[in-house]
């Protein structure tokens, strides 16, 4: 009886708007896949004896490793998994589902400037260095590590 209750209003339900979804989560998987191929090619420099941390101008003292990274990356990818699921699961239960994306840019963000000690601060406030040097490239000077 469950069961055909269930069939019935599955059939009545609208269909779940998955262009929606992709359009709100595509930004911030390109992100993730960036990230994972960053740690990808580290791996490739260091298998060929390429010192980027010389060559991007690193501090060799707190430079992250392709381990660190990839972890960091596969942290991210779980989060957004679950955070598209339930996107999804709000689509069905005709729930508001918009606001999901926006939980998780808002995470994302939150993780960045965290100030606590936790997940690699020294490279992510390094991340956040580096980008303030390329937003305001036009009032100093650019040098290699910058691009």
């Amino acid at each position: 009886m469950l069961t055909r209750y269930s069939y019935k209003t599955t059939k009545q339900r609208k269909p779940i708007d998955w262009q929606t979804g992709i359009i709100l989560y595509r930004s911030s998987l390109i992100f993730i896949i960036h990230f994972i191929l960053i740690g990808i090619n580290i791996i490739g420099w260091s298998s060929y004896g390429i010192n980027h941390v010389l060559i991007f101008e690193l501090d060799p003292r707190s430079h992250i490793t392709h381990e660190e990274i990839l972890e960091s990356a596969s942290l991210l990818s779980l989060i957004w998994i679950i955070s598209f699921i339930i996107f999804i699961l709000c689509e069905y239960h005709r729930l508001e589902s918009n606001w999901q994306s926006m939980i998780f840019i808002f995470l994302i963000i939150f993780l960045l400037f965290n100030p606590l000690n936790i997940m690699h601060r020294s490279a992510r406030y390094w991340f956040c260095k580096e980008l303030f040097r390329i937003f305001s490239a036009p009032f100093h000077t650019v040098t290699f590590a910058d691009f």
